[in-house]
C-alpha cells in the first residue's frame, strides 16, 4: 500500500472514529507507529458502528497480515508480558 493510500483510509478511519465514538487520532502519527495503529485499530473494532468497524478490519488486513509465523509470535509475546518476573520471594523486602 502506498503512502497516499495508507494516508486516505487513515483519513477516513479519523473522520469515522470522530463521528462515532468522539475521538481524535493523529493521522500522521498512525502511519509512523505500528503500535500507536494497533491501538486505534482495537478500539475501531470494539466500536459498535458497522462501517468503522469494516474499515478498521480491512486496514488491520493490510498492516497486519496474519501469517502462521506471525500469530505463533504475537501469541509468545503476549505470553512473555502477561508474567511478570517474580521479584520477591514471599515478602516485601
Amino acid at each position: 500500500m502506498s503512502e497516499n493510500e495508507a494516508f486516505g483510509m487513515y483519513s477516513k478511519l479519523y473522520v469515522l472514529m470522530r463521528r462515532v465514538l468522539t475521538r481524535s487520532i493523529d493521522v500522521q502519527y498512525l502511519s509512523q507507529d505500528k503500535n500507536y495503529l494497533a491501538y486505534v485499530l482495537k478500539e475501531a473494532l470494539s466500536a459498535e458502528d458497522e462501517d468503522l468497524q469494516k474499515l478498521a478490519a480491512e486496514i488491520e488486513a493490510i498492516c497486519f497480515p496474519k501469517t502462521e509465523n506471525n500469530v505463533t509470535a504475537i501469541n509468545e509475546a503476549r505470553e512473555k508480558r502477561s508474567a511478570p518476573e517474580a521479584r520477591y520471594t514471599g515478602s516485601l523486602r
